[in-house]
């Protein structure tokens, strides 16, 4: 291939692999064959629902394309959901499960196949999820913020092999059980911006009186520590949390990590959600915040 005859494009790479295939294969190596075999079926049909193409599907591994990142990530959702489904008649030790990573890049068309850092970026972001479980680069999260009915948490910064740069990655909470109690009542997270650029995360849950609660050095929204503080406080209030800077979901990339800035940190959530009167709540570091926040 000429430098005249090379083709670029942008587009959303899934890359997918078992975790632990080696080890089902050395237990049971034509029973291992018949089930990959099986589930590759059944991403091959969901990555065409969902308007993908299979680049390739060497061994325990698959590629696949699509032209837009909501796509790429919802046929992601629905093949951990489906083979968590198909796994469950499994023995807990011939359960097969995919991690699955998804990038957006800019990548070389080499006939039918897709080369380039978008593609190793994509693969990179694989390797760091968990088995069943699905992680997406910076550039795949900006294009489906607020688009998908999800949560994510911030991983921050990862330097990853072969990749010049660290790359932003964020891991989607497939599994219910890693979220918030399911009994949260109407629980939305959502994002804001401060003035000097720190992305924050807040959710709002339940229906009342509206509380707020200052983050503090412990905030992290989607985490068992913090589960309670949704469940029970919802349950008579609009009950507001966030996640200060440098913590949870929030930009843990930061120039800025004073008491001040946390303060304002609080003002930008709070005209976010729209409150105007409110309870505010703080413990620990949060005490500060609350202690700095304009009364009305």
């Amino acid at each position: 291939m000429t430098t005249q005859e090379v083709k670029r494009k942008l587009t959303a790479i899934l890359s997918a692999d078992v975790k632990g295939y080696s080890r089902l294969m050395g237990e049971d190596e034509l029973g291992t064959i018949y089930t990959l075999n099986a589930y590759k079926e059944i991403m091959r049909n969901l990555i065409q629902q969902h308007h993908g193409r299979v680049v390739d599907a060497p061994g325990d591994n698959l590629l696949a394309e699509f032209a837009s990142v909501v796509d790429a990530v919802q046929c992601a959702v629905e093949i951990q959901k489906e083979l968590k489904i198909r796994n469950a008649d499994l023995p807990e030790n011939r359960m097969m499960e995919f991690r699955i990573g998804i990038n957006l890049g800019d990548v070389v068309e080499d006939g039918e196949q897709i080369l380039g850092d978008g593609v190793n970026i994509a693969a990179r972001m694989e390797s760091l999820a968990e088995g069943g479980g699905i992680c997406i680069s910076g550039t795949a999260y900006d294009q489906i913020e607020g688009k998908l009915g999800l949560s994510y948490e911030h991983l921050g910064e990862q330097t990853v092999k072969n990749i010049a740069k660290p790359v932003m990655v964020y891991r989607i909470l497939v599994d219910p059980g890693t979220l918030a109690s399911t009994d949260i009542k109407d629980q939305r997270i959502q994002f804001c911006t401060t003035s000097d650029g720190v992305k924050i995360a807040y959710c709002t849950s339940g229906k009342g009186y509206l509380l707020v609660k200052a983050a503090n050095w412990l905030s992290h929204m989607v985490s068992p520590i913090t589960r309670h503080w949704n469940r029970d406080l919802s349950k008579d209030h609009l009950f507001v949390l966030y996640d200060g800077r440098g913590t949870g979901l929030s930009d843990w990339a930061l120039k800025d990590f004073s008491f001040e800035s946390w303060g304002h940190d609080l003002e930008v959530v709070v005209d976010s959600a729209g409150l105007d009167r409110f309870a505010l709540l703080g413990m620990s570091a949060g005490l500060r915040n609350w202690a700095q926040f304009p009364k009305g």
